[in-house]
């Protein structure tokens, strides 16, 4: 178990050294470079972990029917390749039929209480353009934080998380499949939410799973995308998961 424990933990180590190095040699010279550069390593260590028939891409999604609704662009969109032919496929752009869509991710650098802010808002976005299909339910939704400031206490970050839902329900007609299923920043925590909290409030789960962190967020979207290849709901990698990572989740409800 301790070789399968150290493999998954090189998973944060190995996306955050390459990120790294874009950082240490351009510093901020171009954020935009930066930037798709981590996305693109999100992109390709998902790629390489799909099932036959998964495409992990970026682009874009359209609605069907009249309103042909587009929309924003994906840093990170896992399609199922086999539903239907996709519109555009060049040069690493996609632009596809959206109920195509298993799991899509926001890739940000920091986590910080703007740039979660900027990341539901662009859930929400994504999502109203599923709705038009009544396929929102059904995508894995995440969010991918690079890096989390150490000073940042367990509190700090949910105080931050509950913060920013709240203000996303006062500006917007939130619901549970406009919401994150993961926000998880590397190498810190994993946070999934759900309507599993009382009276059907949403429930907020925090793991501080550490270097774990990106394996429990991509094990989690994985077992999903599985899901829809195969009768079986849990994969090796969650029960691998579930014995290494020995954490009690801070649970907290939201209204």
């Amino acid at each position: 178990m301790r070789s399968i424990s150290k493999l998954l933990e090189s998973w944060s180590t190995e996306i955050t050294n390459s990120a790294d190095r874009v950082r240490l040699l351009i510093g901020d010279a171009h954020w935009l470079t930066d930037g798709a550069h981590k996305e693109n390593l999100v992109r390709e260590f998902i790629r390489t972990r799909l099932p036959a028939g998964a495409q992990a891409t970026h682009g874009f999604l359209l609605s069907s029917g009249e309103s042909f609704a587009c929309s924003p662009e994906i840093d990170v969109l896992i399609r199922d390749a086999r539903s239907s032919c996709s519109f555009f496929d060049e040069g690493g752009v996609t632009i596809c039929d959206g109920r195509s869509a298993l799991a899509y991710w926001q890739v940000k650098s920091a986590f910080a209480a703007s740039s979660l802010s900027d990341a539901l808002g662009h859930v929400l976005d994504v999502q109203s353009v599923l709705t038009l299909d009544a396929h929102e339910a059904k995508v894995w939704r995440g969010i991918c934080f690079m890096q989390c400031e150490n000073k940042l206490t367990d509190e700090s970050i949910l105080s931050t998380i509950k913060g920013q839902i709240r203000k996303l329900q006062n500006t917007s007609e939130a619901t549970t499949s406009s919401l994150p299923t993961c926000v998880l920043a590397l190498p810190r925590f994993a946070l999934f939410i759900d309507r599993g909290g009382p009276r059907g409030c949403w429930r907020l789960r925090y793991f501080r799973a550490n270097v774990l962190s990106f394996a429990v967020g991509v094990a989690d979207m994985l077992s999903h995308v599985y899901a829809e290849y195969s009768d079986r709901h849990a994969q090796p990698l969650d029960q691998v998961l579930d014995a290494l990572v020995d954490v009690t989740p801070i649970i907290e409800s939201l209204e």
